[in-house]
């Protein structure tokens, strides 16, 4: 009874250590990962936003799930790569991390939302299902919830890193001289 309390706290300690780290920003209304934010563009206008999140999104090959070109709203399928360790000793399972990559444009400002995220594993792996929970949906002996951990790590680097190149490119657009009003 005590070799299983005690396997029992060695267990929820390692989770707990293991999900260190771990900032994905919640959205306290949907209880979702959410990543969003409204980002100055002035002096462009919502069209030429627009037009930047469609070339960002047609560039790295994801799908439009919905686009209003009235609105200068679009929404795409987003996916990226992860890796990570695999149950058997010495190996990796590769999976990938989809969810919604949304902008919405007006005149001199934009809105984004990256939200939905879930995990599927590729070649067998087991997949882990919405980012949102604690352990994987294919369960610990599909997946070591160390990798869970670097699953979600890898995530928040990487969408980190894509929402940075969205508003560089957005940032390039207004630098342009061409673009200028006030000569």
């Amino acid at each position: 009874m005590l070799r299983k309390s005690l396997q029992a706290l060695v267990i929820l300690l390692f989770i707990a250590f293991t999900s260190k780290g771990q900032n994905l920003p919640v959205d306290q209304n949907t209880g979702k990962i959410t990543f969003i934010n409204i980002v100055e563009s002035a002096p462009l206008t919502e069209k030429d936003v627009f037009t930047i999140a469609q070339d960002f999104g047609k560039a790295k090959n994801w799908p439009v799930k919905s686009q209003d070109d009235a609105a200068y709203t679009i929404v795409f399928n987003a996916q990226i790569p992860v890796e990570y360790e695999a149950v058997k000793p010495g190996k990796k399972d590769k999976g990938v991390v989809k969810f919604t990559f949304s902008v919405f444009c007006k005149a001199g400002k934009y809105r984004y939302i990256l939200t939905d995220f879930v995990h599927e594993g590729q070649n067998g792996a087991g997949s882990g299902g919405k980012l949102e929970n604690t352990t994987a949906d294919c369960g610990k002996d599909a997946m070591l919830a160390k990798s869970w951990v670097i699953i979600k790590n890898s995530t928040q680097t990487q969408v980190n890193a894509l929402i940075e190149e969205f508003k560089k490119k957005v940032k390039e657009a207004q630098n342009d001289p061409a673009k200028k009003s006030d000569w």
